[in-house]
C-alpha cells in the first residue's frame, strides 16, 4: 500500500492510500470529475462558471461546505483505524491518529467560520 495526492482543480489537494490489487476498504460518498490513471472510489466534478464576485462567493460556500463534508469523511475512516490499532495494541499510533482527527474537527470549525464570514459580508 503507498499514499500519493493529486491536485483537484486548484482548490484543494487530498491523500488516498491504495494497493494495486484494486480492492478498497473505504467508501468516498461525493462526486468529481478529473482524469486518473488509476481507480480510487469517486470523481470530482466541479461544473460551473467562474463569472464575477457573486459567482465566486456562491461557489466558496459551496466549497467550504464541501470540504467540511469530505474531511469528516476522512475522520469516520481514521476512527476505525484508531480502533484497528488500538486491537493490536498499537497504541502510539491510535493516539497520533485520534490527534489528527481533533485537528480536523478543529480544521471545520475554521472552515464554518469562512463560511459565516462570507455569508454576512
Amino acid at each position: 500500500m503507498h499514499t500519493h495526492s493529486h491536485p483537484h482543480d486548484g482548490s484543494h489537494d487530498h491523500e488516498h492510500g491504495h494497493s494495486h490489487d484494486g480492492v478498497h476498504d473505504h467508501e468516498h460518498t461525493h462526486t468529481h470529475t478529473h482524469p486518473h490513471d488509476h481507480e480510487h472510489g469517486h470523481d470530482h466534478d466541479h461544473a460551473h462558471s467562474h463569472g464575477g464576485e457573486g459567482k465566486d462567493i456562491e461557489i466558496l460556500g459551496l466549497l467550504l461546505d464541501h470540504w467540511a463534508d469530505h474531511n469528516q469523511e476522512h475522520a469516520k475512516e481514521y476512527k476505525n483505524w484508531v480502533d484497528k490499532m488500538n486491537a493490536v495494541g498499537k497504541t502510539e499510533v491510535s493516539k497520533a491518529i485520534e490527534e489528527a482527527i481533533a485537528l480536523i474537527g478543529q480544521a471545520d470549525e475554521h472552515l464554518m467560520e469562512a463560511k459565516k464570514a462570507l455569508v454576512k459580508s
